[in-house]
């Protein structure tokens, strides 16, 4: 799992302590929720693959520009993923949206997959899976196994 991230960011911390509060409002929830997705995204984006487009024009001379070289997808886990949704999109406008439903079954402890409206060939190169549930880790393994079998390289 050497690709988990754990943030240590003291902002993230801050944010994640005030969301657990019981006497938060719906509107302090989504918004917290909506700031710590801005956090996590800056960091899992931070070492995305940059590619040399055109030279271009700024106001003070001519400049090599810049663009995401891969293609990418993002992946809520149904329905608390879609919290993220709005940062990660804000991050990345160009991602796909593909949904996921999973949830963990009372008696098992095993997730079970309830919506997968992936297309039938994977057409990105990395996914983002966004799921702020995570427990046991069962359900973001699932998920993962899902793009994998779908044929994501990166995710």
């Amino acid at each position: 799992m050497s690709n988990i991230i754990v943030s240590q960011h003291p902002l993230a911390r801050q944010k994640i302590s005030a969301l657990r509060l019981a006497t938060n409002t719906s509107q302090q929830a989504r918004e917290l929720t909506d700031g710590i997705g801005r956090l996590l995204m800056y960091e899992a984006t931070k070492d995305l693959e940059l590619v040399c487009t055109n030279t271009e024009q700024s106001p003070i001379g001519p400049y090599e520009g810049e663009a995401i070289a891969k293609t990418h997808a993002l992946v809520p886990i149904l329905r608390s993923g879609l919290g993220l949704l709005n940062a990660a999109s804000d991050f990345l406008p160009d991602a796909q949206v593909h949904h996921l439903g999973l949830f963990r079954e009372e008696s098992t402890l095993l997730p079970v997959e309830y919506y997968n409206k992936l297309p039938r060939k994977c057409t990105v190169d990395e996914c983002i899976v966004l799921d702020p549930m995570i427990a046991t880790g069962g359900t973001a393994d699932a998920a993962i196994q899902i793009l994998k079998t779908w044929g994501v390289p990166k995710i």
